[in-house]
This record gives structure tokens, C-alpha cells and sequence, in this order.
């Protein structure tokens, strides 16, 4: 018996025809805590990204104001 699966890959999910040999509980489970993982490795990753991006709009905010402060004061 055939069995439709939604796997996450990269960036978005797409669905799988897989067999019920390969549904048993502990195999979906661990590939669905697999699954869970990297989504969170990702979301953890895209955290970080906007952490650095933000501090280097912050420091740069700071230090263009200060270099017009210091040229034109």
C-alpha cells in the first residue's frame, strides 16, 4: 500500500509517495525529529544572520553620525 509523505527540504516542503513498510513508528518518528532539526538549525542560523546584520547597521548608524559630527563640528 502506497502512502503520500511531507517532507521539508531546504527551504519549503514537498511530498513524497512512500510505502507502509517504511511508515513504521520509530523510523517516522526519528524522521520526523530529523525534520524538526533542521528546521530549527535553519531558524536558528536565519536568527543569527539578523543578529549580525542588525549590529553592523547599528555601528554604522553610530559611526557615520559621529565621522559628520567630527567633520562638520
Amino acid at each position: 500500500m502506497m502512502h503520500l509523505a511531507l517532507k521539508y527540504c531546504g527551504m519549503m516542503w514537498s511530498l513524497h509517495v512512500v510505502s507502509s513498510a517504511s511508515l513504521c513508528g520509530a523510523s517516522l518518528q526519528m524522521e520526523r525529529q530529523m525534520m524538526m532539526q533542521n528546521v530549527m538549525r535553519e531558524q536558528q542560523m536565519a536568527i543569527q544572520l539578523a543578529r549580525g546584520r542588525d549590529l553592523f547597521h547599528w555601528w554604522m548608524a553610530f559611526y557615520v553620525t559621529a565621522a559628520v559630527g567630527a567633520i562638520a563640528g
